[in-house]
Parts: structure tokens; C-alpha cells; sequence
């Protein structure tokens, strides 16, 4: 089922208009919101084509694209929670508000972030778990808000693009990065 641009368009605007719409006009929860807003473009889907089965083909497609990422990002939630719930976020806040000064916080900050993200491959894990206690860290030392989340974003892209996982997914070369170090130059 393949729809030219102004379909497409018309489709994108009708999910976002009934999502909305679901959600501060009926006052829905979010997923009932997305799940109305599934069956109405289910709905159109079958109205321009009726036939359920190409529908599910094109639906189990979608999914079986999907999955992976979001195994992922639930993978990384439930990291999030273990480490919050053990307590490793509250023991970080305790070191760092023993060793790190307000003088050095935002390149320390910066730095840490870096690290983290580069050994775990997200940045998403990096701002929700060492972020949210060096965020901590720095309201308690009176750092101002933005300067403290600009410094651990900015640290947690760089080292999440810089992840050997990034950069074995995005290099184009022809050999392993983990040969990288015997190629030299002359």
C-alpha cells in the first residue's frame, strides 16, 4: 500500500490531529490516545484498500522493523531503575559532592559524561542515570541548571557517538575498527 505525497501527508496530519485531539480534547490517557488513533487509520487503511490481509502483512512489517529498538530503549529503562533504585544514582551524588569542586564541576561533569556514554553506547542511559545525580550534584553546589544539563547532554552525545558501537555502525571502511591501530601511515 504505497500513498503519494499528499496522501501521506493527509495521513500524517489525521494521526496527529486525532492523537492530540484524544488526548487534550477527551482528556485520554496516552495510550488509549495512540490506540484510537490506530484504529482510525486502520480504519482508512481498510476503507482505501479492503483487504485486512495486505493490512497485517504492512502492520507485521512495521513491528518486526520496530522491534529491536525498543528492546533496546526497555532494556535501558529497566538499567535506569535497577540503578536508581539500588541506589548506585544516590552514591554517586554523595562522592561527587565530597570530591568534585564548583570550580571544576561542568569540564568534570562534561568529561564523566563522556566516559559513560562512550563505555555504554547511549546517551539516553548516560543523562538518565550519572545525569540525573550530576545534575544533583550541581544544584547543590549552585550551578546554574542549564550550564549543568548543557555540559552532561553535550558530554553524553559526544561519548554516545563516539561508542565503539557508534562507530562500528556508521564507519564505511572495509575493515574492522578494532584493526584500526595496526594501520599506520607512513
Amino acid at each position: 500500500m504505497q500513498m503519494k505525497g499528499k496522501e501521506a501527508v493527509f495521513v500524517v496530519l489525521m494521526s496527529g490531529i486525532s492523537l492530540l485531539a484524544l488526548m487534550f480534547l477527551a482528556k485520554a490517557t496516552p495510550h488509549m490516545a495512540i490506540f484510537g488513533t490506530m484504529v482510525l487509520i486502520g480504519g482508512y487503511a481498510y476503507y482505501r484498500t479492503r483487504d485486512f490481509k495486505r493490512i497485517e502483512a504492512a502492520m507485521i512489517s512495521g513491528i518486526r522493523e520496530a522491534i529491536m529498538p525498543v528492546l533496546i530503549l526497555l532494556l535501558i529503562g529497566m538499567l535506569i531503575g535497577v540503578w536508581q533504585m539500588s541506589g548506585t544514582v544516590a552514591t554517586i551524588l554523595s562522592i561527587g559532592l565530597d570530591t568534585i569542586s564548583a570550580q571544576w564541576f561542568l569540564p568534570s561533569v562534561l568529561l564523566i559524561t563522556m566516559i559513560v556514554s562512550s563505555f555504554t553506547g547511549s546517551a539516553f542511559t548516560t543523562v538518565g542515570t550519572v545525569g540525573v545525580a550530576l545534575f544533583g550534584i550541581g544544584m547543590a553546589l549552585g550551578i546554574s541548571p542549564a550550564l549543568a544539563a548543557g555540559a552532561i547532554v553535550s558530554g553524553a552525545l559526544f561519548g554516545d557517538k563516539m561508542s565503539h558501537c557508534q562507530i562500528r555502525r556508521t564507519s564505511r571502511r572495509p575493515w574492522p575498527v578494532s584493526n584500526c591501530s595496526t594501520i599506520s601511515v607512513s
